[in-house]
C-alpha cells in the first residue's frame, strides 16, 4: 500500500491521463480498496465470517466506478 502512489506515477509517466485529477481520483480509489482488503482479512483472521461473494460484487463495481469515472472524464462527460 505504501508503494502505491509510486507505481500509479510511474504508469502516468508511460500513458499521462490528460485531466490530471483523475489521476489522484484513482489514487484514492485503489487506496480505499485496499484498506477493505485488509480490513476483510482481518476479520478473516479474527475468526469472522466474510463474505467473499459480496467482495467480489464490491470489487467489480469498483472497478466499473473507477473506470466509468476516468473515461467519462478524458472524454469530457464528466466533472473534472
Amino acid at each position: 500500500m505504501v508503494a502505491l502512489p509510486l507505481v500509479l506515477d510511474a504508469a502516468a509517466r508511460f500513458d499521462p491521463p490528460e485531466e490530471p485529477q483523475v489521476l489522484e481520483v484513482v489514487k484514492v480509489a485503489t487506496a480505499g480498496l485496499l484498506a477493505v482488503v485488509q480490513g476483510l482479512v482481518l476479520a478473516w483472521n479474527l475468526g469472522r465470517d466474510v463474505p467473499f461473494d459480496r467482495f467480489v460484487v464490491g470489487v467489480a463495481v469498483w472497478a466499473i466506478a473507477v473506470v466509468g469515472y476516468s473515461l467519462a472524464v478524458e472524454r469530457g462527460y464528466g466533472p473534472a
